[in-house]
């Protein structure tokens, strides 16, 4: 990270920043957390092998984007989990 402003001297906490560079290194710190894939949750050789079974090629970026659809799916299904009061996703919640 480049630092555009040199840091004041003092304690070292964040309290003895200016609050421009906090604000600015926490929009910072803001845009790298949603611009940061998700964890794969998908076998990406089993993904290849389905488009490649049809005929066709993938996308680099196949994987990560079919593994990012399986997590908006999890995250409704548990959402419908939870708001039935229950402690375990099933089937029917997807």
């Amino acid at each position: 990270m480049v630092r555009t402003r040199p840091l004041r001297t003092g304690s070292g906490h964040s309290s003895s920043l200016p609050n421009e560079y906090t604000r600015e290194r926490d929009e910072v710190a803001g845009m790298a957390k949603s611009s940061k894939p998700k964890e794969i949750v998908v076998v990406g050789s089993k993904v290849k092998d389905v488009v490649r079974e049809a005929g066709l090629r993938s996308d680099g970026e196949l994987v990560q984007a079919v593994s990012d659809k399986v997590h908006e799916i999890l995250q409704a299904a548990i959402g419908r989990c939870t708001s039935n009061g229950r402690s375990t996703v099933r089937p029917y919640d997807l």
